[in-house]
């Protein structure tokens, strides 16, 4: 069974944009997807990996994130993270990788409980070491 989730990226200064992605939106496959977007920026030569003071636009993260992850699973852009009624997860990543995981609890319709916040370094280790 697929697990679907939204991935939200955000700047202070810019309308955030919003990936839907049709499987694998469990936190382990979630924060792997979006460390992948890290590695294609730096591949890529749009962040240099030890230097994160300055901020990522959405646009940049976005695309950076559908490019890294092309071949696993279909995605698309989406107005935002309600047009999906079947998501377990949403995933807001801000400019410099503050990662926020929410989650469905109960009968709540859209996964809007706040699971975790912090760095993509530590949101891997809560992922992977539950």
């Amino acid at each position: 069974m697929s697990t679907r989730a939204t991935y939200q990226f955000t700047h202070p200064d810019q309308d955030s944009i919003t990936v839907y992605k049709h499987h694998d939106g469990y936190p382990e496959g979630a924060l792997r997807w979006i460390t992948n977007t890290v590695v294609d920026l730096v591949s890529y030569g749009e962040m240099v990996s030890d230097n994160l003071r300055y901020a990522l636009y959405p646009e940049t993260l976005a695309h950076a994130f559908m490019r890294a992850n092309k071949e696993h699973g279909f995605m698309e852009i989406t107005p935002s993270a309600e047009e999906h009624a079947d998501t377990e997860y949403h995933y807001m990543v801000t400019s410099y990788f503050t990662v926020l995981v929410f989650g469905k609890t109960g009968s709540e319709k859209h996964p809007n409980t706040l699971l975790f916040e912090g760095t993509l370094a530590k949101a891997n280790d809560w992922a992977n070491n539950p």
